[in-house]
């Protein structure tokens, strides 16, 4: 035991006596964004520089920013960085202005400071909670795990309360996502409710029309380039939401494009909320949800296209899908069944 506590205080003198290779970590999420501004990133780093400036022996390597990001996971670009770094030896100490920042998952973060940063010899300090992993005496206290597992509820509760409120908003017709569908616009005076754009409805009835006259998405495609119709990206760059350079703008008219204005059912007049899931919180991927789990708002703006005429189409391109799928399992079955004699004598 007395040799223990020996190498325990010549290891705490070597450590007060090295030089420290500082890793400055800065993390504000959106939901901290209307915060007051002690939260914010700028003030976070403030605090942090004057906390090293009066210690000799720290030495700032590098900054490390996660802007935007939630503290419920580690998926942060800038934190991934840091662990990089960590590994690697480029800096040995990791400065937070509290445990918060550093993360709000409770079994996450308590992995990192109880089991990856000592075995790495990481020291780490989270200021406004008075914590520095170094110094023995709190160490093993109970207020680090306490305070993640605050932290981890926090952040679980603020994600409830925020769903509650935008789904109580969606069945109110007071929110809106993205951008309005091709064919639509906002209306300047009425932030949540969309009008017609004379400029491009015209070829949402057509192409509806063309799918049940018995084209395929890939001859609506090409009419629609012939009569030189806008694509909707490009449609979206005329209204400010995208750069001219941008990649995302396309010129021409493509399947996919027709298939999704096909499918969509905004064109019968109705506004659809909760079509998809993705809860950062959890780290769920985006995923659509079923039908019966939409939540939708009839006649909240002017029918593009009939009700009628809407599940016709509906009914028609299930039928063309089915028997797509059915074809490629033929298909399938043909090949497995078939020798192919022509293998290593052509090419594509």
């Amino acid at each position: 035991n007395m040799a223990r506590k020996s190498r325990a205080v010549v290891e705490t003198v070597k450590a007060k006596f090295r030089v420290w290779r500082i890793a400055i970590y800065n993390r504000l999420s959106k939901e901290d964004g209307d915060k007051v501004e002690s939260d914010s990133i700028v003030n976070q780093r403030a605090m942090i520089r004057d906390y090293v400036r009066t210690r000799k022996e720290f030495c700032v390597v590098d900054e490390y920013v996660d802007d935007g990001y939630s503290g419920s996971n580690f998926e942060r670009p800038d934190f991934k960085r840091l662990y990089e770094d960590l590994q690697s030896g480029a800096v040995n100490c990791v400065i937070v202005k509290d445990l918060s920042r550093f993360g709000r998952n409770y079994l996450e973060a308590g992995y990192y400071l109880e089991k990856i940063f000592p075995f790495l010899n990481i020291r780490f300090i989270a200021i406004n909670d008075n914590y520095d992993s170094m110094d023995e005496t709190k160490k093993d206290s109970l207020i680090v795990p306490i305070k993640n597992l605050v932290n981890d509820i926090y952040s679980k509760d603020l994600s409830r309360k925020i769903s509650g409120t935008m789904r109580m908003k969606e069945k109110k017709g007071e929110i809106w996502y993205g951008v309005p569908a091709y064919g639509y616009w906002r209306k300047p005076d009425q932030p949540f409710r969309m009008e017609t754009d004379e400029e491009t409805a015209p070829y949402i009835r057509l192409m509806f029309q063309w799918t049940l006259s018995g084209m395929s998405y890939a001859e609506i495609a090409f009419r629609l380039n012939q009569l030189q119709a806008i694509t909707p990206t490009m449609r979206l760059a005329q209204r400010g939401h995208y750069k001219e350079e941008s990649a995302r703008l396309h010129t021409t008219w493509a399947v996919t494009s027709v298939k999704t204005i096909l499918h969509n059912p905004v064109y019968m007049g109705d506004t659809i909320y909760n079509r998809s899931y993705q809860c950062v919180r959890d780290g769920t991927a985006h995923a659509k949800r079923p039908r019966d789990q939409w939540f939708v708002i009839p006649k909240t703006h002017e029918a593009l296209v009939s009700r009628k005429d809407f599940e016709k189409v509906a009914q028609l391109l299930d039928k063309r899908n089915e028997a797509q799928a059915k074809k490629i399992k033929n298909n399938a079955e043909v090949r497995a069944t078939s020798p192919d004699v022509l293998s290593g004598l052509f090419y594509c």
